[in-house]
């Protein structure tokens, strides 16, 4: 009688253990932590400040109602809200923040725009880009541009500081207007897609953040604590546009994502040229 109890409980036991859900891992808010981490690196703002941040950004989501569904369910593309953030701050503190934007013509290459402090109006956001015409950069381009704004990896620090000790790790970089190029506090925001070979659907679109380079590879400063999460980037993986990709290089780096930031002494910040 013991031995068909206990078969009868084996007939309901699931085959394997059911996995519990992390945090995050059921809503879409990656661009959010992008900005928040990219603001960790520039400007090491600590815990209680990262709360706030995500906190402020998304009660002022919830009052409109067409966003808030479209954050929620994942219907948008997100860019109208990384620039709504990296305004926000703006106005708080001072940020220096490029875009980069492919030129036209043969010979490729990069335009550059200085990111403002003014405000987007939410009223007037549009949940999708427009399309872009094929990209003529090539990743080397990119990678070489991003390697003149992003240090090199120092083996001294922390690789992936998080928020209880990234003060300590912020004051080791000697950040500031004094500071060389390689310990300025820059950080780099991008929008990656994922595919699959002979697939024209990316299994994978992604927001997040740049730290630093290691050799050809760009190290990742991300929120995704999954086990197959992509912590860094390497030259040969990597396309910015769809005709570019191959069996070798799955991953899409969508040019027009790119923020470049920077922490900026407060009064060169408010002279800063605006490019139109």
């Amino acid at each position: 009688m013991v031995k068909e109890e206990k078969s009868e409980q084996a007939r309901f036991r699931p085959a394997r253990r059911p996995r519990a859900w992390h945090q995050g891992q059921l809503d879409f808010f990656c661009a959010i932590y992008a900005v928040i981490n990219a603001l960790v690196l520039t400007h090491g703002i600590n815990l209680s400040a990262c709360r706030k941040l995500l906190a402020d950004t998304l009660k002022t989501l919830s009052t409109h109602s067409f966003l808030w569904q479209a954050v929620l369910r994942n219907e948008t593309d997100f860019y109208w809200l990384v620039d709504y953030m990296l305004a926000q701050f703006c106005q708080s503190g001072p940020l220096k923040t490029k875009t980069l934007a492919a030129k036209t013509g043969r010979a490729g290459g990069f335009q550059e725009k200085n990111f403002g402090p003014e405000c987007l109006k939410l009223e007037e956001v549009f949940l999708y880009r427009k399309d872009e015409s094929p990209c003529r950069s090539s990743p080397e381009d990119l990678w070489k541009r991003l390697k003149d704004w992003l240090p090199e990896e120092d083996p001294t620090l922390a690789p992936q500081p998080s928020p209880y000790d990234v003060e300590n790790w912020f004051s080791q970089t000697d950040a500031g207007a004094d500071a060389g190029p390689e310990r300025r506090a820059r950080a780099v925001i991008l929008r990656f897609n994922r595919y699959l070979p002979f697939s024209d659907q990316p299994i994978i679109t992604h927001w997040t953040t740049a730290r630093a380079f290691e050799g050809d590879t760009l190290l990742l400063f991300d929120a995704t604590a999954d086990q197959g999460a992509t912590h860094s980037i390497a030259l040969d993986q990597c396309a910015l546009h769809k005709s570019q990709l191959s069996p070798t290089r799955q991953l899409e780096i969508e040019l027009a994502s790119i923020r470049l930031l920077e922490a900026a002494p407060y009064n060169a910040f408010l002279h800063m040229p605006q490019v139109v």
